[in-house]
C-alpha cells in the first residue's frame, strides 16, 4: 500500500476533506425511508427496531461500550423518528440537492471531486450516489446533472465498487443476505433475545 493520503499529490486533500464534512450532513437512512415503496418501509422499519433491539443487549453486555452503544441507538431512534418528519426529509433533500449541485459544478472543471484523482471525498461521495439507486431515484436527480451522471459511471467501472456495492446490486444476493437478517430478526422478536 502506498504512503501519504488516498489521491496524493493528484487531489486537493483539504477539499477532499470539506467534501468529507458536506456529505455527513446528508442522511442516506433518512432518504431511504422517505424513498421507499410502503413494502420497503414496513421492512427498513423491522429492521431498524431489530437493530435498536440488538444494540440495546450488547450495551448491556459490554458496560465498557455502553457509550458507543447507546450513541448509535439515539442515532437509530431519531432517525426512525425523522422519517415520519415532512420537515426533515424536506431539509434532507435540500442537503442532498446542494451536494449534488455543487459535486455538478466541482465534476465540470475537474475529474474527481478534488481534483485530478480519486481521494477520500470520490470514496465518501460514491455510496450517496449509490443511495439514490436503491431508492429508485437516480435518474431524477443524475439526469439534470450530466458531469454527475458521467463521474458515477466513472465510479461503477471501478473495481473497487463491484467489491463494495456488487452485493447490494443484485436482487438474488440482496435477499441472500438479507433473509438470514429477516429470520433472526423474527426470532429475536418473539424470544425476547437480542
Amino acid at each position: 500500500m502506498g504512503e501519504g493520503p488516498l489521491g496524493g499529490g493528484g487531489a486537493d486533500q483539504q477539499l477532499a476533506a470539506q467534501w468529507a464534512e458536506k456529505v455527513k450532513q446528508w442522511d442516506g437512512n433518512l432518504f431511504l425511508a422517505a424513498n421507499s415503496n410502503p413494502g420497503a418501509a414496513k421492512l427498513l422499519g423491522k429492521l431498524q427496531t431489530y437493530k435498536i433491539r440488538y444494540a440495546e443487549a450488547r450495551a448491556k453486555e459490554h458496560p465498557e461500550l455502553r457509550e458507543v452503544y447507546n450513541s448509535k441507538i439515539e442515532s437509530l431512534k431519531a432517525a426512525d423518528a425523522a422519517s415520519g418528519d415532512a420537515a426533515a426529509v424536506s431539509t434532507n433533500e435540500k442537503v442532498l440537492v446542494g451536494l449534488l449541485d455543487e459535486a455538478e459544478q466541482q465534476l465540470s472543471k475537474t475529474q474527481y471531486l478534488a481534483g485530478g484523482a480519486y481521494s477520500v471525498a470520490d470514496v465518501i461521495f460514491t455510496p450517496v450516489l449509490f443511495r439514490l439507486g436503491m431508492g429508485n431515484k437516480t435518474a431524477y436527480y443524475l439526469k439534470p446533472r450530466p458531469n454527475v451522471s458521467a463521474y458515477y459511471n466513472r465510479m461503477k467501472s471501478r473495481p473497487s465498487f463491484h467489491e463494495v456495492f456488487g452485493p447490494a446490486s443484485s436482487s438474488f444476493t440482496l435477499a441472500k443476505a438479507l433473509v438470514p437478517t429477516l429470520i433472526r430478526a423474527q426470532l429475536a422478536s418473539l424470544t425476547g433475545q437480542y
